[in-house]
């Protein structure tokens, strides 16, 4: 039996495979049809492969023509041009033992009755899920017909959830280009990358039994339907993510496709062991023991190589009626449908095999990543297991620096949360993004590194009364952490050039840097000295005020998540569970001892229970768990193990609002990218090929100005302050707002133009908003408010920061550059740059303290809103801690995913002490 042991989500198929693929990709025609190394048992085996493949019988031919008939019985009778052969031989190369090819398994008759299942019946059904289910309403048609009934030619009915992000489908554009794939029974979602929570509707008896009489070593409860056309392809993977070890039984129907498979050891004695099979109608693979968890894939669809008798599917006879599809006549002919079964069964039963933990962790952000990462690799090894709810999150197109102001709209990749209306904000709703998957946030965010100014780190040391968090011990835990490339060209070196002994360079998380900065930066660079604003040439020396640059968590231009930097080589007792939302803290009185997971799967801590879910969900789970205000958990009727109304309060974030001018033409190169499909096609190839071309350098970096108020001692709002806060305000390093520039317009404007956004980030906000559940659902998002700008100081540094900005616009050097205005305030009054905010800014989505760490009040009075203590245990209860961003007492003046890291690296810090484990 093949094993799950040691293969990573993360590894990457071996090179010598990777070329197999890529030559199959590119050859095509003759040169395809001629080429000997593909098996091809239509055109007979060649001289080499008759030494190599071993040919015998696959079972009773009576028994597969009774299977057969049976089936296409149940379903449809088709015209007799369809015949009814079915082959009964079995191929399997030497070199890939377990890895079955068995052409023309299905008969013509068959092959069209599967389709009309599937396609009439089973895609009519809601309970089925499709790729299209996550971003449209499906229009069903009326007494489950089938979805052809409609016309071609119908108006758009499939309706989009967002209309923002996706456009209404006709019935044509779904059915021809959008629909990819259907689930039927307990299918792993790809999409969402997890099982489904609630109960799996019932596989198709008629397909099932189809499936058993054809596979006898697989009981069939689940699948996924796969549509493909000529230009698509499936790169190379393993299934490895649904833990099942069971056989994949993988049916191919219409346009002919080259598979391509090959073990991970790939080299014995020179010679590659790897296959290529052209993939014919009705052909079926199937994948066991050894070659189970086979890297495998699909180089192209073979264009003009669908049957004849089935390329004008559907306009044929379903279960004895003969609807008219003639206006669908053809569908077929450029479709490949790939439809792939394996057992839930086994993969329920696989899941459970180690439930017992002596750490785990929930949650794999930055936090989350370093602390199960340390954790697992102290001396002591201690059992760990990471919690993610969302998926693996990997290949590399959703990683490119370039792309980091975009990434967030993927599918899958966001919990996509929205703020409640906000009062000040002119009853907006904002937008509230959360990382989901591997790497959380890490993934998703403007991968922005900066570390703040040091006086953050001690004012958080004396208000929670531990020197762990001043700034001495975090610097030192920054070195263990980062990987800095500080090679810079000497072009660059009057803006970017910090001291190679201030940084660590063994760290997991790579920062840079790019080679080439974007045209236009440096002179506007110059422009903000020339105004007032002073070079710094390392913002993450403790001290950032003054304009620098932008470091990203990156290398080579691809972004490094928290997941890259931590999980690609876990060592064997950590083990990465995806796909697993927590829906409780499971509790024996006040002490945490496990979690429940979707799915109605349980594991257990041994010591501890880490939460590290986010300033969002992880006040969310503390609630659903039993520890909050138990005036909201009675509301709610959920137990109060531990009464602390400091749970989803004291909601802290950084408001920004963009300014947008227009550019003058020629001073940067974004308008002949960005407005050329075909460029910017070209660009991507070339810097995914050969990390060359304009998007090597392009959006790779902004400039960052971090600024002071140098009257702000004066205005009435902030002497209201408390006196520490004001100590804190006015400390040297501290900035009170920050700037960037050179992103690109937040708001959609024509590609053909050049513009100059700046970006005003607001800091010190004093608004406290709350984080409170919807229901007792734990699928349910949490009810987000952050009660933006209702403090007076507030809307005074708002006023403050964006005039700052105009006025640093309008300056000679600035406004030379510029050729009009595209988004920015009406007039220079207070009104008007405050109603231009309340209309147009967002949050910086550094959202910060819903379980916030006790502050040490004068006289040691207790802190009644504190969460956790210094050590992240919560309050009230034992087994239990929390380590995220929502345990910080104030939200540090600087973009906050440094300080996430350096939570996780505390917190690791502190229980491996304790524990001994090092």
């Amino acid at each position: 039996m093949a094993s799950l042991h040691g293969l990573g989500v993360f590894d990457r198929p071996p090179e010598a495979l990777r070329g197999l693929y890529k030559k199959y990709q590119k050859l095509k025609g003759l040169a395809l049809d001629e080429d000997v190394e593909i098996l091809d048992p239509a055109h007979g085996l060649t001289g080499d492969q008759k030494q190599k493949v071993n040919v015998s019988r696959w079972q009773d031919q009576k028994d597969l023509m009774k299977a057969s008939s049976a089936f296409a019985d149940l379903c449809a009778t088709v015209s007799q041009q369809c015949g009814d052969e079915v082959c009964n031989l079995v191929y399997e190369y030497e070199d890939m033992p377990g890895l079955f090819l068995i052409p023309s398994l299905l008969s013509p008759q068959v092959q069209t009755s599967l389709l009309s299942c599937v396609m009439h019946r089973d895609l009519s059904n809601s309970a089925h899920k499709t790729n299209l289910h996550m971003h449209y309403d499906l229009p069903y048609p009326a007494r489950g017909d089938s979805f052809f009934t409609y016309a071609p030619s119908a108006e758009a009915a499939f309706t989009p959830r967002d209309a923002i992000q996706h456009n209404a489908l006709s019935i044509s554009q779904a059915l021809n280009k959008k629909l990819r794939w259907i689930t039927l029974g307990g299918q792993y979602d790809w999409t969402e990358k997890r099982y489904p929570a609630e109960s799996p509707p019932q596989f198709p008896s008629d397909i099932a039994t189809l499936l058993q009489r054809l596979f006898p070593r697989i009981v069939p409860e689940a699948a996924i339907v796969n549509f493909y056309s000529p230009g698509d392809t499936l790169s190379l993977h393993r299934d490895i993510s649904e833990e099942s070890e069971q056989g994949l039984v993988s049916l191919s129907i219409g346009c002919e496709a080259i598979f391509v498979a090959g073990q991970e050891s790939i080299h014995e004695n020179d010679r590659v062991k790897s296959i290529v099979v052209r993939l014919r109608s009705g052909d079926a693979i199937f994948m066991a023991d050894t070659s189970r968890f086979a890297w495998h894939g699909i180089p192209q669809i073979i264009p003009n190589t669908c049957p004849s008798w089935l390329e004008n599917w559907p306009a044929t006879e379903y279960c004895g009626t003969t609807p008219n599809y003639e206006q669908w006549k053809g569908w077929m002919r450029t479709k490949r449908v790939n439809f792939n079964s394996t057992s839930v069964l086994a993969i329920e039963c696989q899941k459970e095999t180690m439930s017992a933990f002596d750490f785990i962790v929930i949650g794999s952000g930055p936090a989350g990543c370093v602390l199960a990462s340390r954790l697992a690799r102290s001396s002591k090894a201690p059992s760990v297991l990471l919690l993610e709810a969302g998926g693996e999150n990997t290949g590399e197109d959703v990683r490119y620096v370039f792309d980091r102001f975009t990434t967030f709209m993927q599918p899958g990749m966001n919990w996509a949360y929205k703020t409640t209306p906000q009062s000040q904000l002119n009853s907006r709703e904002i937008d509230y993004s959360r990382g989901k998957g591997l790497g959380g946030s890490s993934a998703i965010n403007f991968a922005v590194w900066t570390l703040g100014p040091k006086h953050d780190y001690d004012e958080w040391a004396r208000q929670v009364g531990d020197p762990a968090f001043n700034w001495p011990n975090t610097r030192r835990r920054f070195d263990d952490i980062e990987n800095i490339n500080l090679k810079v060209d000497q072009r660059y070196q009057k803006y970017f050039q910090p001291l190679a002994g201030d940084h660590g360079n063994r760290g997991r998380v790579h920062v840079e840097c790019p080679p080439i900065w974007e045209k236009g930066m440096t002179e506007v660079a110059d422009a903000a000295e020339e105004f007032r604003f002073p070079i710094n040439k390392d913002i993450n020396s403790g001290d950032p005020v003054g304009i620098g640059l932008f470091p990203s968590t990156s290398k080579g231009g691809i972004r490094n998540t928290a997941a890259d930097a931590f999980l690609s080589d876990p060592p064997a007792n950590l083990k990465i569970q995806i796909n697993s939302p927590v829906h409780r803290i499971s509790f024996e009185g006040t002490h945490a001892v496990g979690v429940e997971v979707e799915g109605n799967r349980h594991y257990t801590a041994i010591k501890e229970i880490i939460l590290c879910a986010g300033a969002l969900d992880s006040p969310k789970l503390l609630k659903l768990s039993g520890i909050g205000p138990r005036s909201e958990l009675t509301q709610h009727h959920l137990p109060c193990i531990s009464d602390l109304p400091g749970v989803g309060a004291n909601l802290q974030d950084h408001l920004y609002a963009p300014l947008t001018l227009h550019l003058k033409p020629g001073l940067d190169d974004r308008p002949a990218l960005f407005s050329s499909p075909t460029a910017l096609a070209n660009a991507r190839t070339a810097f995914r090929t050969s990390r060359s071309g304009p998007l090597a350098h392009m959006l790779h970096t902004s400039l960052i100005y971090s600024l002071r108020h140098s009257d702000l001692s004066s205005d009435a709002a902030f002497q209201q302050l408390p006196a520490s806060t004001q100590q804190h305000v006015l400390a040297p390093t501290v900035p009170h707002f920050e700037m960037s520039s050179q992103s690109p317009p937040l708001i959609p404007l024509p590609q053909d133009r050049s513009y100059f956004t700046v970006l005003v980030f607001f800091f010190h906000p004093q608004s406290r908003g709350s984080v409170t559940l919807a229901s007792a659902d734990p699928t349910a998002a949490p009810v987000c408010d952050g009660r933006f700008l209702t403090e007076e100081f507030d809307r005074v540094m708002v006023v403050r920061g964006v005039g700052a900005a105009m006025e640093f616009v309008r300056s000679p050097r600035v406004a030379e550059r510029c050729d009009g205005v595209v988004q920015v305030p009406r007039g220079e009054s207070e009104e008007e740059i405050l109603e231009y905010v309340r209309e147009n800014c967002g949050t910086s989505w550094h959202m910060t303290g819903t379980a916030r760490m006790e502050v040490k009040g004068s006289g040691g009075q207790e802190d009644k809103m504190g969460v956790v203590d210094t050590g992240f245990r919560v309050k009230g209860v034992q087994g239990l801690r929390v380590a995220d961003m929502s345990v910080m007492p104030f939200v540090p003046n600087c973009h906050t995913q440094a300080v996430a890291y350096q939570i996780g690296a505390i917190a690791a810090e502190k229980l491996c002490a304790e524990y001994g484990l090092n």
